[in-house]
């Protein structure tokens, strides 16, 4: 993902088509006030809701996971005698 800008209001109106797009976020196909691209920009990619697209994405722990019957196994090296 692209970085985020705090102020999307300072890019171009073709830098925040090009930030939406390269994020997979649908624009219109009539041109829109650059205003409109700057409220889409905020709307999907706050670093709030990046956050949550991540924690879904990363929603993995290895923790959660059963051991594999290898793991569960022990062997030994060393032989005892009686």
């Amino acid at each position: 993902m692209s970085e985020f800008f705090k102020n999307p209001s300072l890019l171009t109106k073709d830098r925040l088509k090009t930030e939406l797009k390269a994020n997979g976020i649908p624009l219109p196909k009539v041109d829109q006030k650059k205003d409109f691209y700057v409220r889409l920009y905020f709307e999907h990619l706050s670093p709030k809701k990046q956050n949550a697209h991540s924690k879904q994405i990363s929603g993995f722990s290895s923790d959660e996971d059963a051991p594999s019957p290898k793991s569960r196994r022990r062997v030994s090296r060393f032989t005892f005698a009686p």
